[in-house]
């Protein structure tokens, strides 16, 4: 068991540790919507949700995680009447296909706040090439092809796994998909084309395993690549549907069509 500390989410005031790794997890203490770097909770059941998931960030960044790895969350609520509220700001934060979730009431919470979150998530030390991989990005490379990455992780994360699995040579840079570049939206990936010198979304190829992902590149135009995974299989009709190509692994991507 290893313990997780950051001065960027609040400390623990009590007999317990911020997080914890147990194997290839990291489960954390609950978060409330105290500012870290001033030790206040802000006013209003939003303002509060949004720190909450912020604090959450920056706890699992600092466990060698994120969002995008969480697989079961619990949340904790005052009122609720303000579910659908939380329900909307959480939504901002956690990217299909979605982590398991409980949500319950409580008569009180902690500094007597609205709300409070506590995650597991994967560590990202447990993420391994998907069969094919090696060979796809040593093709690319030779035949000239100019490559980034475009992920919900933040890249500090991307760069340390990318550079443990030896493939960070392939990629030219690293576009976070947050906030305003979310994958729900196209500016992400004109914003990834533009930076590879590209213009013409339909000469360009958008490789994705998540199906709202796909869906947004298709419907901006570009050649879509789909890639099977466990994680998503029950959009696996979907994506067929979407995409240009899919494919169980990524050796079995027809060349003479991309």
């Amino acid at each position: 068991m290893k313990t997780v500390s950051t001065t960027k989410a609040p400390a623990a005031i009590g007999p317990y540790s911020q997080a914890q790794i147990v194997g290839s997890m990291v489960y954390t203490s609950g978060q409330v919507g105290i500012d870290p770097a001033t030790g206040l909770v802000p006013e209003g059941v939003e303002a509060q949700a949004h720190q909450v998931f912020k604090n959450l960030s920056e706890l699992l960044k600092a466990a060698g995680s994120d969002m995008s790895k969480v697989v079961k969350t619990t949340v904790f609520i005052k009122n609720m009447d303000d579910f659908g509220l939380v329900n909307g700001i959480y939504a901002q934060y956690f990217t299909e296909p979605y982590p398991a979730r409980s949500c319950v009431e409580v008569a009180r919470l902690p500094k007597d706040v609205l709300v409070e979150c506590e995650v597991i998530a994967e560590l990202y030390e447990t993420v391994e090439l998907k069969p094919g991989v090696r060979t796809m990005l040593a093709k690319l490379q030779a035949e000239g092809a100019r490559m980034c990455i475009c992920s919900n992780t933040w890249a500090e994360q991307c760069r340390t796994v990318l550079t443990r699995l030896g493939i960070a040579q392939y990629f030219s840079f690293i576009v976070e998909a947050q906030g305003v570049l979310h994958k729900s939206r196209p500016e992400v990936f004109f914003e990834c084309m533009s930076r590879l010198g590209g213009a013409d979304p339909a000469a360009c190829a958008v490789c994705e395993d998540a199906v709202y992902a796909a869906a947004t590149a298709h419907k901006a135009g570009y050649y879509v690549i789909g890639i099977a995974d466990r994680t998503s299989a029950a959009d696996e009709p979907e994506m067929r549907r979407i995409c240009s190509q899919f494919v169980p692994r990524w050796d079995a991507l027809d060349w003479t069509r991309v």
